[in-house]
């Protein structure tokens, strides 16, 4: 879908890296750290991410626009994978208090 290269490396090879390593780490936080500040953190710093390249993407003009807007995509993507453990963690919560 986005034949984006950094380096030689393909962006998406990267993306996928670091939704291995997301996954598991929101996962832990959610289940195992009691503050919600701590536990909202990796949410909330892709989610201003994801505005902030939004909004350079439709301020920046030329080739720069289309580049925030790709950071933005991915970002977003992070953070739809933040949501993902949410939603697993919301469902054991509701499944145990059944």
């Amino acid at each position: 879908m986005f034949d984006v290269w950094i380096g030689g490396i393909n962006a998406m090879v990267v993306l996928a890296a670091l939704l291995l390593v997301l996954l598991p780490l929101q996962l832990f936080l959610c289940f195992r750290v009691k503050s919600v500040a701590i536990r909202l953190l990796p949410a909330v710093i892709f989610g201003v991410l994801t505005v902030l390249f939004g909004i350079l993407s439709q301020s920046a003009e030329g080739w720069d626009g289309l580049g925030y807007a790709v950071l933005a995509i991915y970002t977003a993507t992070l953070l739809l994978a933040c949501a993902v453990c949410w939603l697993v963690w919301g469902i054991v919560r509701a499944s145990k208090k059944k």
